[in-house]
């Protein structure tokens, strides 16, 4: 059942999230389509808030999935049936069904209705399978976690949340409809076969009746299965790698460009496709742009010793004179206005800015060579533009261009573009090449630079993982046994560094380890107030053994001998004691273990005096009052049990390895800083800033709480060219909204 958890719920939020890189663009074509501003106001409305809710609604799919998950193994007839018309009819007979209510209910019915339509095969083996599993009579798929009902609801529910019209919302449905449910099959397959892997039904007969139109991917039968399911990459994976739920940007048509020329001057801008031309990369110049192109050209070999007002300055000039169609007028434009948005970027230190500006006029003369430039992800010059910025979006803004290598190759790549392009975008691919050679050169540097530090941080991870588990044996040991207070801080505390360092040089096999473990019950005896008179003189012998081993043991895990001695001191005059038969307050241990294994092999591992174990005392018969400690293994939960399990909460999980926050104290001081070190198990985040120096070393639950007070925040959350054509589109859309009131 986990591996099913597991699989399930990391193929589809993998789809559910190339679903959310292609929205933008079914949504921005519909806008170009939109017959009116009411219209198209809607779907740019959708675009930012799909764009500002995605996370969340990420984190809701994915909880839901697990909480499906998690109520099927607690009652596995329990499901969650998606209601029809008539059950929401029935249960409100007395008072109209909200519309909305009433139209989502009916999208969500009728995708699952076409998920058990298209894999009737799939579905009933898993019904069948799962009956097994779960040991009970009789299932249907709306039951099962990995069943359609499950997975819409799963979507279902926290789209709730998402502030959009009715229509919008719909359409929102039917991009998950075909990029999410629309590649089940392999996620059916991989189910179905790691129930045949666990020999449940491996046989299976298929019962079910093929509906006309349904069809599934594979032919029927374990053997159809079998063969489909061939090789070493698992069916999902295989899925994805063929590009499950991705579809490929708009090319061709123009969208992008369309809708912001349409927004620029008004619906009859947006045509004209044949002006122009509709370059490919590295194609040669339309004729009608080529006088432009000259002009950009000339301008761009006197970069440095011009300003933007001095271009635009030029550039109006030149349209004066009538040597700019309309076309390339707009392209100019556009271009010229993302580039304010990129330098307006908040996220940009000074420095990179600086660098990328000069690389504005380059840009334009690429979008008038090639058409498709601001459509295409893929474009060369936009991924060189957006990993230039990227790469320095950590700087911060006081950074000095010779202090930092990053700087210092962006301005050379830079400079290289402005003396050499000309026509041919091929420069682009080259110096995106180059620059990425760089930036895997640097991320060799940082690992090599880092290496000390990593060893620092993963051996601080095995010791508290080491120390944990080491915890939980001395606790299932002593485990409601009363001894001398100090003696349980002796074992607590310089006793248990022994047993951390024999588990890590030996495990718990080896000799070392053992003996040390088997020491404690050589102690207790030794500080055992009820030992009779006739084990005198054994206990006299017994002190000396203790005390020598004591001294060996701390002085190879480098202990001063000041603090041994102080140790010694201590535990002398608790032998004194029960030599002279005096009573000593005493403790009762409770052991608390967050690891629910036994610990193995301890029964073997007791000090046999006179022929019998020789316990300390029991707790059957203590005082009432007598201190009862508790000896825990969960001294790092807190930091990694979310204490508010909230939207931050899941930005601290969500966070990977590379990724930049901003971080700033409570006097207002901001730093970027980078995630160079997430353990999951200590519940902790390590930061190193752009120099690769730790800057922060933060508990999960007090990064959460930096973000829930606007002290943390992530940082590149879109490439720079999407943020502002984003930005664009919403000023555009804003200035032509307000004209028209």
């Amino acid at each position: 059942m986990d591996k099913t958890r597991q699989t399930t719920i990391k193929y589809l939020v993998v789809l559910l999230q190339r679903m959310f890189d292609n929205a933008d663009d079914a949504l921005f074509e519909l806008a170009d389509k939109s017959t009116n501003n009411q219209e198209q106001t809607s779907y740019f409305d959708a675009m930012r808030e799909l764009r500002r809710m995605r996370q969340g609604l990420e984190f809701g799919f994915k909880h839901h999935l697990n909480d499906h998950f998690d109520r099927f193994a607690q009652n596995p007839k329990g499901g969650s049936v998606t209601k029809t018309r008539t059950q929401l009819v029935e249960e409100d007979s007395l008072s109209l069904i909200d519309q909305v209510d009433l139209e989502e209910s009916l999208a969500i019915t009728g995708m699952i209705a076409k998920i058990k339509n298209r894999y009737p095969h799939h579905l009933n083996a898993l019904e069948q399978r799962f009956q097994v599993l779960m040991h009970v009579d009789e299932l249907v798929i709306d039951q099962i976690p990995v069943g359609p009902t499950a997975i819409c609801n799963s979507f279902a529910d926290p789209l709730k949340s998402l502030d959009v019209e009715l229509t919008v919302k719909l359409i929102i449905y039917k991009l998950f409809d075909k990029h999410v449910l629309r590649n089940l099959d392999a996620l059916l397959d991989e189910t179905n076969e790691l129930m045949v892997s666990a020999g449940i039904l491996p046989r299976l007969r298929q019962q079910v009746v093929k509906q006309p139109g349904s069809r599934g991917r594979h032919g029927d039968g374990p053997d159809a299965l079998a063969e489909a399911l061939q090789g070493d990459v698992s069916p999902t994976q295989r899925s994805l790698d063929q590009g499950a739920g991705y579809v490929e940007s708009v090319s061709g048509s123009g969208t992008t460009l369309d809708t912001l020329r349409s927004l620029l001057n008004g619906p009859r801008g947006g045509g004209g496709h044949g002006q122009g031309g509709q370059g490919g990369h590295g194609g040669g110049v339309p004729a009608e742009s080529a006088e432009v192109v000259d002009f950009l050209s000339e301008i761009q070999r006197r970069n440095h010793s011009f300003s933007v007002e001095d271009f635009r300055s030029e550039l109006a000039t030149f349209k004066q004179a009538g040597k700019v169609n309309t076309v390339d007028s707009d392209i100019i434009s556009i271009v010229d206005m993302l580039f304010d948005f990129i330098l307006d970027d908040e996220q940009l230190p000074v420095a990179a800015k600086a660098l990328l500006a000069r690389l504005q006029i380059p840009m334009i003369k690429t979008a008038l060579v090639d058409r498709s430039f601001i459509a295409d992800k893929q474009h060369p010059a936009k991924r060189l533009l957006n990993q230039m910025a990227r790469a320095a979006i950590g700087l911060g803004h006081d950074v000095e261009d010779d202090d930092c290598p990053l700087i210092v190759k962006i301005e050379e790549i830079v400079g290289r573009i402005c003396r050499e392009f000309t026509e041919d975008t091929a420069i682009f691919s080259s110096a995106l090449e180059e620059f990425e050679a760089f930036l895997t050169n640097e991320d060799g540097r940082e690992r090599e630079i880092q290496k000390a530090e990593r060893a620092r941080l993963e051996e601080k991870e095995h010791r508290a993982m080491f120390d944990s588990w080491v915890t939980d044996v001395i606790a299932s040991v002593i485990h409601d046994r009363r001894l001398p207070r100090l003696v349980f801080d002796f074992l607590n505390g310089p006793w248990k560094d022994v047993m951390i360092q024999a588990y890590a040089e030996g495990g718990d096999q080896g000799e070392h380890w053992k003996m040390t473990l088997g020491f404690i019950d050589k102690l207790l005896w030794s500080v055992d107030q009820e030992a009779s008179r006739s084990e005198r003189n054994r206990l006299l012998k017994t002190i000396p053994e203790v005390i020598g081993t004591i001294r060996e043991e701390l002085a190879l895990i480098a202990y001063s001998e000041e603090a041994i001695d102080e140790v010694l001191a201590q535990l002398e005059e608790i032998h004194i004691s029960c030599l002279h038969g005096e009573a000593k307050p005493r403790v009762r241990v409770k052991a608390e273990s967050e690891n629910d294994n036994s610990i193995s092999g301890l029964e073997s591992i007791t000090l046999e005096l006179g022929g019998s174990s020789a316990p300390a005392d029991s707790g059957g018969d203590i005082d009432e009052d007598i201190e009862e400690i508790i000896m825990s293994s969960k001294s790092y939960e807190a930091q990694r049990v979310a204490k508010i399990r909230d939207e931050s909460w899941q930005r601290v999980m969500d966070l990977q390895m590379g990724q930049w926050v901003e971080l700033s104290d409570d006097n207002g001081v901001c730093q970027r800083a980078k995630l160079a070190w997430k353990s999951d198990f200590l519940g902790e985040c390590t930061f190193i800033n752009w120099k690769f120096k730790v800057v922060a070393d933060l508990t999960f639950n007090e990064l959460a709480d930096r973000f829930r007070a606007g002290q943390a925040a992530l940082l590149e959350q879109l490439p720079v060219f999407e943020r502002a054509v984003d930005a664009l589109v919403n000023t555009l859309h804003r200035r032509r909204v307000n004209a028209n009131v």
